[in-house]
């Protein structure tokens, strides 16, 4: 936190991409990740059983410090669904454990899924 608060900021020009890279350079980091979070909702019920299901929505991107370069950009956006719904895509379901998730553990699954992809 104190090093966020030494670096220059320029609130109306900086962007979530610029802080970072500003970030990243005052410590001597190679690469950032940014990232924003448009949807986190939590379940409403049980694992077992819930009346609303965990929605989350996030994007992140790595971003090479010395160039300034954005390295690619993931999106994960998801709303749990019950095995009945989609019965053609029961694996994802099972893959989750066979039980609603909470929007923290919808979220860590979502983090590995885009790094999983990623060229990381």
């Amino acid at each position: 936190m104190e090093t966020h608060e030494r670096i220059s900021k320029d609130e109306p020009k900086d962007t979530l991409r610029t802080l970072a890279e500003k970030l990243g350079g005052a410590l001597g980091a190679n690469l950032m990740v940014a990232g924003t979070v448009w949807r986190y909702e939590e379940r409403i019920g049980g694992a077992m059983g819930a009346f609303s299901p965990a929605s989350v929505a996030f994007v992140v991107y790595p971003i090479d410090v010395p160039s300034g370069k954005m390295l690619w950009r993931a999106k994960f956006d998801e709303t749990q669904r019950s095995l009945f719904e989609n019965v053609l895509d029961s694996w994802a379901f099972l893959k989750k454990g066979a039980k609603w998730l909470s929007a923290d553990e919808l979220a860590r699954y979502g983090v590995r899924e885009v790094f999983k992809k990623s060229h990381l």
